[in-house]
């Protein structure tokens, strides 16, 4: 995690398993390994964990701002918002496929920090022969990509970088709308030249121009390659395109005359993440609201078994 002055908070990574065992020999100093026994992927309660343990710690005086993804740990728990809120955290939310562009980690840190750790992964093989890396050998070789890749230039461009974006945003937008005549087409062009220019010039032009469609099929198709919008216009009217065409093969006559019946599978879609204020009161509200009606859910299924059961 970095800070738009240029500074960073140590890392912290999660490893599946539940004994750390010696993983965070060599890790740099203040660097924090949580562990996770189902998979190494974030959760609620790591997320929560994380806040309390690792980052209000380190947190300035005053209020700050935690720019975080869309994702589910980091926007449904109650306990999490409330004390975000608290503690003077405000989380705000980037919009679904958004990150690439607005999060300065991913604009500038992360790319540099995976060339660092694979050159440091690649040397240690290389002073190893036939040695595996283990995750005892994680701490020391991220410590060593850490040391490059968080500087303070990185961090200062990564926020510089998502601020560039929005600006040329916010210009294509002011472009767009002060252009909003259509721009003619290539052929439309060519036809508001004078008939001296858009005569062919090349001797195949001309010769495609007075063909017939049987000599047209047999010209190589490099031939064409440079060719006009006058030779393009011919071309079209004596091979018109393959809609306009019966287009009949055997499957398709037999799906004609007995068609298989598909199953139809209703596909639910994923709602896009809108960019939100996750620690405003209304989300609080939002949240607390789902979460009681979860559990009554959760009771009502309880005693339907119960029932079962009897």
């Amino acid at each position: 995690m970095d800070m738009a002055e240029g500074t960073f908070l140590p890392p912290a990574c999660i490893m599946k398993g539940k004994n750390k065992n010696e993983f965070e020999d060599g890790m740099s100093p203040g660097s924090k390994l949580f562990m996770s026994p189902k998979s190494a992927y974030i959760t609620s309660d790591l997320f929560i964990e994380w806040l309390k343990t690792h980052f209000v710690p380190r947190k300035p005086a005053g209020r700050v701002l935690l720019l975080l993804d869309g994702h589910s740990t980091h926007c449904n728990s109650v306990e999490m918002l409330e004390y975000a809120k608290d503690n003077d955290i405000t989380l705000l939310s980037m919009p679904s496929h958004t990150s690439h562009y607005l999060q300065p980690l991913d604009r500038t840190v992360f790319k540099s920090l995976k060339t660092h750790f694979y050159e440091q992964c690649r040397l240690w093989l290389k002073q190893n022969p036939g040695r595996r890396i283990t995750r005892l050998s994680f701490g020391r070789l991220l410590n060593k990509a850490w040391g490059k890749a968080a500087s303070a230039e990185n961090a200062i461009a990564g926020f510089k970088a998502t601020v560039m974006v929005e600006e040329q945003e916010e210009n294509t937008s002011n472009i767009a709308s002060a252009n909003l005549q259509p721009v003619p087409n290539t052929f439309e062009v060519r036809q508001d030249i004078s008939p001296a220019i858009a005569e062919p010039k090349s001797s195949v032009e001309r010769i495609v121009l007075n063909a017939s469609p049987e000599m047209i099929t047999r010209r190589p198709k490099k031939l064409f390659a440079t060719a006009s919008a006058a030779v393009i216009k011919k071309m079209s009217e004596q091979f018109p395109p393959r809609s306009d065409l019966p287009d009949l093969t055997p499957t398709r006559i037999l799906k004609q005359m007995s068609p298989v019946p598909q199953k139809i599978i209703e596909v639910r879609k994923r709602a896009k993440q809108v960019g939100m204020l996750l620690t405003s009161e209304n989300h609080i509200k939002t949240r607390k609201f789902k979460e009681a009606l979860k559990k009554i859910g959760n009771k009502k299924k309880t005693l339907k078994r119960k029932e079962k059961l009897r």
